[in-house]
């Protein structure tokens, strides 16, 4: 079931136009939750949107609202339901440490940073290490 939610996210992901940083986020908040509690299939769905909420909230500039989470999600759940969810989900990373995010969001942007010549400008590549 995770990988199902993981392919629904990556297509809300690509919808709300965000930061591929806040996908990866998403993913391991979302993995680090479902190592952490039994999520039954019902949920599992709320759970997804709720870990990429936070992601955006770290990583976006610009954040999708709750409405728009809901929506997207065909309002299988509420409003209430997602911001309850969360509070459930930072007590959870609260536990496992606050810097877990920092770390995890400075390692994905020096990957980026690093990889940014090979991707934008695959022609040039080579020539900016000489």
């Amino acid at each position: 079931m995770r990988a199902v939610v993981v392919d629904w996210l990556v297509q809300v992901h690509v919808r709300f136009r965000l930061l591929q940083e806040t996908l990866y986020l998403t993913v391991a908040v979302l993995d680090r939750y479902l190592q952490e509690n039994d999520v039954s299939r019902s949920k599992l769905q709320l759970v997804g949107v709720t870990a990429m909420f936070i992601a955006c909230k770290y990583e976006e500039m610009y954040i999708p609202t709750v409405d728009d989470f809901v929506h997207i999600s065909d309002n299988a759940f509420s409003k209430s339901d997602l911001l309850k969810m969360e509070v459930v989900m930072l007590k959870v990373s609260l536990a496992w440490g606050g810097h877990y995010l920092s770390i995890f969001c400075g390692v994905c942007r020096k990957q980026v940073w690093w990889m940014s010549p090979f991707t934008l400008w695959p022609s040039t590549s080579w020539s900016c290490l000489y």
